[in-house]
This record gives C-alpha cells, structure tokens and sequence, in this order.
C-alpha cells in the first residue's frame, strides 16, 4: 500500500518505526472504534450489488470532529477518515478478506477481536493518507498551498471560457502565491463523494480527478494529467470556500456542481439524442465551409484478441489512436462500431466483462481533444446479433441514439443501425421506424443539396459487389438494394464502415462504399473479401493465415477521410505511419474515389490493398486507399 504523509511517500519500515511504544495504544483505539463503526455501517446500510453505489438525496456531513470516523463503501474496501490529535488519516479497510459474505452483516464478537489482531499493527494497515491539522477560526483545516504548479505555467490562452468553467488562470496564480487554510470539511466532503460515487464506475479514479480540474479550469485532459488526487481535493474545496461553485453553503454547492460534472464526465459519448448530435445540427452546420477532414476508428473492439480475459493491446493501439488522432486536430472522430467484444446479450452474453470493456473504452476516449466531437456508430457487439429492445436501451444510455444525422461544414452525414438488416427479428418496430426514418431523410437531402452526403455503418451493405449473396459480413439483399438506391439518388457518394477487421472497397455506380480495417485486432486474411464476406461463417481454416489475429502498430491503423470541391478521398495509415498532418496525407497524390479516377471494379481495388494473398505485407508497409 502506497503511504501519504503531508504529501510524501513514506515507506512501509519507517512507519513499523512509527508503530512502537504509545502509538500501539493509539492504534488500538483507532482500529476499536473503526471496527464498531464499519459493523454499524454494514448492519444498517448493506449496499447493494453493482451499480452506483450513492444514495440520491443522501445529506453529507458537514464536518469531522476530532475522534470521529467517516466510512464509506468504495468498490473494494471501506474508505474511513479520522480526525485524531493534529492529524487528519485516512486508509482502506478490507474487512471482507476474512469475513465470509453470511457473516459480513452480523459479525460476532470473536470475528471483530479476530479482525482486530489481523490489524492491529500498523505495518500490516496503517493509513494510506496523513495530513497535519490546523486549527481556525473557522474550524479544521489543513495549512498549506495550493500546489498545482504544473497548471500555472501553463499559458492563459490555455485555460478556455466554457461549460463548466469557474475559475480562470488569475484565480490560479493568486491561490498559489498563498498559503491558504484548505477547510477540512470540504476536503473530506469531496474526496467521500468520490468514494462514493465515482470509485468502481471507472477503470482508474484518477482519470475522474483530472477530469475535474480541467472543467473546473477550462483546459484541455491531457493538461492536467500530473494532478494528484489530493490536490484535486484542494482545488475543489478552495473553490467552494470562494464561492466559485455557486452561491450560499459552500457544501451544497460543491455537491451540485459535482453532480453536473459526473453528468459530463459521461455525455460526450451520449450527445447523439432525438436523431440529431448536439453541436452539429443543420442551423449551427449547414452551410459549407470549404475542405474538411476526419479521422476514423474502426472496430477498437476490446478483448477480441484475448477472448474477453484481457484487452491491454486493444486498449493500448486505441489510446495510440487518440494521440495521433489530438495531434492531427481533424473536425470530428469517426467511430464505426464494435467498441467491445463481449457479448451484451445473446448465448454467449458477458455482460459483466462488457461493462469493464465500455469503462475501459470511455477512459480512453476521454483523452480525446475536447474540441473534437466522438461519433460513435452501434456495432453488433455493441448491441448483440439479434438486439431486442432492452440492448437497444442499454447501448443508448451508455453511447446515444443507435441512429441519427448530423451536419460539419454543409456536409451531410447518416448513422445507421445495420444490424437491423442483419437480424431483426426481435426488433421489427425499431427497423421500420428507422427505414421511413432513413425516407424521410433522403427526401429532405435531395431538395437541400448540400455539397457532400455521407453514410456510416458498421457493417457495410456489400463489401466487394453490389449484387452479391448474403453473408456474415453484409446486408440482407432486399434492405440493400432499397437503401443504397435511396442514397446514389440522394447523391451519396460514400459510405464508411468497419466489422470485417480488414480493409476493403467496393463501388456501385458513383457510390464508394469502404470497408475500415480495424485500430484494435485485424483478421490475417488469406482469401478475397468477397468469398470471406458472403459466406455464412468464414472458414477460418482455409481463410486466415498465422497468425490469425494482429494487434499491434504495424498492423492497427486509421483512415483520414478529406471532402473537397472535387470529391470524396481517404487514406489508411497503420499507427507506425501515420502523417504528422491532415495535408501530409495526401500530400503525394493519397486518397481516391470514384469521381476523382476512371472507375474500376471492386476486384481491382482488393488486388491493389493486396486483401488476399499478401494481405499481411499490404498491413506492414501501411497499404492505403
């Protein structure tokens, strides 16, 4: 266990040190009234399984008196804080090791001595965080500055006026020249909340505290990624105490302003609602603006490799994504679905391990620059192969609409929900709103004209033919033909997926439709992607090569996707290769579409990305389109 002592890690030999002699005795009553208070808190509040853990509506204690003992259930432990002497201590007790479940809520009293002599000494459980006291006129509080200095160096322009915004970069330097009183009651306050609330709804609790500071201040994540936990703390309490979260008790309005940024904290993935995307909307977009450019990511799709036990390389080629993705700065973030791999619903349903996977995928994603906008398209692990309702509600509450449009500089662009035309038989009501939907849409494109119109899916409605049979990889045939007339007549001229874990493209007419390989796993392919696609299962035997699965940067990549006055083109890049800039993509003639070269036949474009026969060259030497 990481030790704290007024902000230094101590180790674990000077604290045995510290143990002796009085200190025991300090210790025994420390342990003796924790004990009474963690049975106490676990008879009358025996928290529920999963979920958050927070009671809405909850009153707070407004202060910590010397002697008294805070305990709030966090994911793993009973986080309890104590005021004892001049201290303020804070530690982890993890109890449940030797309690079994049955006895956890009417411990005897044999089981409490028995806790007490696994926890008397303090080299075994001492506090994980110690803090000297001062006491003021306006109760305890912990005399110190506010060290953030990594943030005041930062430029001013760096520190933006925004939602969430209630301090700027004078406040800052002002709080800093000064040792100020950090009130304890808003401290502990704070860090409960968290305890409470935040820890085990997120893979690190870190990510959550650089999350706050950076709304608080207006910057950027990736700027406030050195701020300790404690520190984070300070800040929120100082700003209280100020008065910069809002007016009357300091308390109630840190718990207010909290509560709004846990709302944040989460709808950045969530802005897809009522068919529309907050920011890019016909009004604030409509109107084009010249060249535009985009990243997209598809299939990240964490656990693939490892069958759900572990999803490191996933998680690490996505977060490499992202920094090119910040250091490009393209006008928004293109997802295209299967975020996870475990199955949501279904035979082979994990839900548990596919919850971890959409925390692990929203602390990735958060690093993204803030001005950039993530839209996500529903993958079918993201809402099973045969989704029903209820996995449609689910993939809402955690991602947004399964299907809306959206406008970027007078372009045009659809999100579509293909595992409809895969598998709705428990879905029909949903399907048929979302094809008089998709009418209505088309309708409305054909008199407004806009310069581009762009359709995105996770599975592509072919992948080598337009005309060619059904299979794991492409639409039922009657929906196809339907749609993809509606969107050449639209004047559709691309339309953008992923779900095969290679890189494909196709043409029908004027319409391009290309298929993304994947930023997580890619398939070794060894076959065409138009005998792959359209069988029912892809015999993987005779189809894939060894080894079968690859993740990592020589074969992960991205597509840039660049509008123009002359038409769609897009390039993929493995993450070895990719450009410094959105120019360099296509500063060499990169990029192509239909309307830009003489039309060629989807065999002719799988033999240039080299899908079959050396698919795995085509990957290391970043084979684009």
């Amino acid at each position: 266990m990481v030790r704290i002592v007024n902000g230094q890690v101590v180790n674990s030999a000077a604290l045995q040190k510290r143990a002796k002699g009085p200190l025991d005795i300090v210790a025994g009553f420390f342990w003796s009234v924790v004990s009474f208070f963690v049975l106490f808190f676990q008879t009358m509040f025996k928290p529920s399984e999963g979920g958050s853990k927070r009671v809405e509506g909850k009153s707070r204690v407004k202060t910590i008196n010397p002697g008294e003992v805070k305990i709030v259930k966090t994911c793993e432990a009973y986080r309890c804080y104590m005021l004892y002497g001049s201290h303020l201590i804070s530690t982890d007790l993890n109890v449940e090791e030797f309690l079994p479940h049955e006895q956890r809520v009417t411990a005897s009293l044999t089981l409490v001595k028995k806790w007490l002599q696994r926890n008397l000494s303090f080299s075994r459980a001492f506090a994980k965080e110690v803090w000297q006291v001062k006491s003021t006129e306006n109760g305890n509080a912990l005399p110190r500055k506010l060290n953030l200095v990594h943030l005041v160096h930062l430029p001013p322009e760096d520190f933006l006026e925004k939602e969430g915004v209630v301090a700027n970069h004078a406040w800052l330097i002002n709080a800093t020249k000064k040792q100020r009183c950090v009130p304890i009651a808003l401290w502990v306050l704070y860090r409960e909340w968290v305890d409470d609330v935040i820890d085990g709804q997120v893979e690190h609790v870190d990510s959550w505290h650089h999350f706050v500071v950076a709304r608080a201040l207006g910057l950027n994540l990736c700027r406030t990624k050195d701020t300790k936990p404690h520190e984070a703390a300070d800040l929120m309490a100082l700003l209280a105490e100020d008065n910069k979260l809002g007016k009357g008790d300091p308390a109630a309005a840190l718990e207010a302003w909290l509560d709004q940024t846990r709302e944040a904290f989460d709808f950045r993935f969530r802005k897809a609602h009522h068919r529309s995307f907050d920011g890019l909307t016909v009004a604030e977009e409509g109107e084009w603006r010249g060249d535009l450019s985009f990243v997209q990511l598809a299939d990240p799709q964490l656990g693939m490799l490892h069958g759900d036990k572990s999803w490191e390389e996933e998680k690490a080629m996505l977060s490499l994504a992202v920094q090119h993705v910040n250091r490009l700065k393209p006008r928004f973030l293109l997802v295209s679905g299967d975020l996870t791999n475990a199955w949501p619903v279904g035979p082979q349903a994990d839900p548990i391990n596919a919850a971890k996977q959409v925390v692990a995928v929203k602390e990735v994603l958060r690093e993204v620059d803030s001005s950039i906008p993530i839209v996500l398209v529903p993958g079918n692990h993201d809402i099973g192969q045969v989704p029903t309702p209820n996995e449609l509600d689910l993939y809402r509450s955690r991602w947004g609409d399964d299907y809306f449009s959206f406008w970027v500089g007078g372009v045009y662009f659809m999100v579509l929900n293909s595992q409809f035309y895969m598998d709705s038989s428990k879905t029909e009501i949903q399907r048929k709103d979302q094809d008089a939907w998709i009418e209505a849409q088309f309708e409305a494109l054909k008199k407004r004209q806009p310069k581009h119109a762009v359709v995105l899916s996770h599975v592509p409605p072919f992948i080598a033919e337009p005309t060619e049979t059904q299979g794991w990889a492409n639409w039922e045939i009657e929906p196809r033909e339907r749609i993809v007339k509606l969107a050449k007549n639209a004047g559709v001229r691309i339309w953008l997926c992923g779900h095969y874990h290679g890189n494909a493209v196709a043409v029908d007419e004027d319409l391009e439709v290309v298929t993304c390989a994947g930023v997580g796993s890619n398939i070794n392919w060894t076959a065409n992607p138009g005998v792959v696609a359209t069988s029912i299962r892809p015999d993987f035997e005779k189809c894939v090569g060894d080894p079968p699965l690859l993740a990592d940067s020589q074969h992960s990549g991205l597509r840039i996707v660049r509008l123009d006055e002359e038409g769609p083109r897009h390039s993929w890049f493995v993450l070895n290769d990719a450009p410094m800039s959105l120019e360099d993509a296509f500063r060499q003639g990169g990029g192509s579409s239909p309307g830009r070269k003489q039309k060629r036949n989807s065999e002719a474009i799988t033999n240039r990305l080299g899908l079959y026969g050396n698919h795995q060259d085509a990957f290391k030497t970043g084979a684009r389109h």
